[in-house]
């Protein structure tokens, strides 16, 4: 007997009437570019609502297929390289995939014109850049904006997916990599590899990725974003040096980064560097930054004039704004072995310098220090009213750590320029040890230092200090020294 629930679904060859038009697409408009110098077919055709755009290897057959009235929804690379050469980008609208055959495969390179920018692609709201690898050649210095951003996101939720970024510029004046001054790009499995800047240039040091308003341009500027960037690979492939900076997020919250490796060159300001400052009208006030199971090798370079390299750092400059809960889980900061370093190196910092700025409600777990003159480092700035307070450094392993000039060599170290103004500081079960002559364990540095718990830790010197203590109502128990 026949189910009452029995489906019927008419066949076209059965008599349930004839099939569509072959004109008739059914999906979104979908493109394919050819590359002619690749071998690829050099006349165009359009069929079943698919078209085929030939490009003669300078970007003008994905330029075609990225305007087509009807869509474009997505475009598909065929694999080949496209240079650009018009001093135009490339424009990808909104809800657009651009789609290469594999990231050593599809390869867009930047206009390398005289006078031209090295803005290559524009990825618009929703959209996608998958499988393409991009390059940016030797530029003149690149200046602010858009002009040195080799990827501009200009629409919030875009998405980059499996790309390699390759910015070889021999004069060591590379841009961005990729900016979105929205906050809220989505990066995956992509890798970056670049040159650093070197010390002076007005456009600052080399960034694979730069979050929030260019601080040249806007510098009152402020996105409340939602960025996420994982399983990133940092290099200095084909005989480049590497990226001062992975990512700088300049006054843009709620940033997250998990499962990424690399290399950072030189990294002044921070391989990875949250910044807040000016007087934005509406700045973001929480989840500055959670990064998550990240390694950062710093290389042995050094060059002249430089202040200081840092691994991961947190600076609120600010007048009364409040950063609060954030995170660093399982992260480490590996300085290369140098036999005599001149330029003081530090693992981890937070700096809360703005008159009346506080950093507070802040967790750091599972960090590995090795190779650095400073740890971790927690500070107040002199002459101002800001805070630090409720942080809690736990599980951590700072080793070795080693004086660099007028920097005394210290594992963690909290100061504070006014009284109890970095206050209830808990370092708590973490490894400390190795500090020479001179240096220290765990320093709590100034009297302004206020009800740090410090607990059982290990703390073991090699000829230093392994705590000092000059803080007020330090809770200090249960430590092997």
């Amino acid at each position: 007997m026949s189910s009452i629930y029995e489906v019927h679904i008419p066949v076209p060859s059965a008599g349930g009437g004839p099939p569509p038009p072959a004109s008739l697409d059914r999906f979104a408009p979908k493109y394919l570019v050819g590359n002619v110098p690749a071998g690829d077919d050099n006349v165009a055709y359009n069929t079943g609502g698919f078209m085929y755009i030939p490009d003669p290897g300078d970007g003008s057959g994905i330029a075609i297929a990225l305007t087509q009235p009807n869509g474009p929804g997505d475009v598909w690379l065929r694999p080949g390289s496209y240079s650009l050469s018009t001093g135009a980008p490339l424009v990808v609208p909104d809800n657009c995939r651009l789609v290469g055959a594999g990231r050593a495969l599809s390869i867009i390179s930047s206009d390398t014109a005289a006078g031209h920018s090295q803005e290559t692609l524009v990825l618009g709201q929703d959209s996608e850049l998958i499988g393409i690898q991009v390059n940016s050649g030797a530029q003149a210095a690149p200046g602010a904006g858009a002009s040195r951003a080799v990827v501009r996101v200009s629409g919030a939720q875009a998405r980059v997916l499996d790309c390699r970024f390759i910015l070889d510029g021999t004069a060591r004046t590379q841009p961005w990599a990729i900016w979105d001054a929205t906050a809220s790009v989505e990066v995956r499995n992509c890798r970056f590899d670049g040159n650093d800047q070197a010390f002076g240039n007005p456009s600052g040091p080399s960034v694979a990725l730069a979050m929030g308003p260019d601080p040249l341009v806007t510098p009152n500027g402020y996105a409340v974003g939602s960025y996420e960037i994982s399983d990133c690979k940092f290099g200095r492939a084909s005989g480049l040096t590497g990226f001062n900076q992975w990512l700088v997020s300049y006054n843009a919250s709620r940033g997250d980064m998990s499962d990424c490796n690399g290399v950072a060159t030189r990294p002044v300001g921070g391989a990875l560097s949250w910044v807040f400052n000016g007087t934005p009208s509406a700045p973001p006030s929480d989840q500055c930054c959670n990064v998550v199971d990240t390694r950062v090798f710093v290389t042995d370079d050094e060059d002249v004039g430089d202040t200081g390299y840092t691994g991961v750092s947190v600076t609120n400059l600010v007048t009364s704004l409040i950063l609060r809960a954030f995170s660093w889980d399982s992260v480490q900061v590996i300085y290369d072995t140098i036999v005599s370093p001149t330029i003081p190196r530090t693992g981890f910092s937070i700096d809360s310098s703005g008159n009346g700025s506080i950093i507070e409600s802040a967790s750091l777990v599972g960090l590995v220090v090795v190779g650095h003159s400073r740890g971790i480092r927690i500070q107040t700035a002199s002459g101002t009213s800001a805070f630090v307070a409720y942080v809690r450094i736990s599980a951590s392993v700072v080793v070795n750590p080693q004086t660099i000039g007028a920097v005394v060599g210290t594992g963690i170290l909290l100061t504070a320029s006014g009284a109890n103004s970095t206050r209830r500081i808990g370092i708590v079960n973490c490894s400390v040890d190795g500090a020479p002559a001179g240096c220290f364990g765990i320093n709590i540095a100034t009297a302004g230092v206020l009800d740090t718990m410090v607990v059982s830790n290990t703390a073991v010197a090699a000829g230093g200090t392994a705590i000092q203590d000059l803080g007020t109502g330090t809770n200090s128990a249960d430590n092997i020294t």
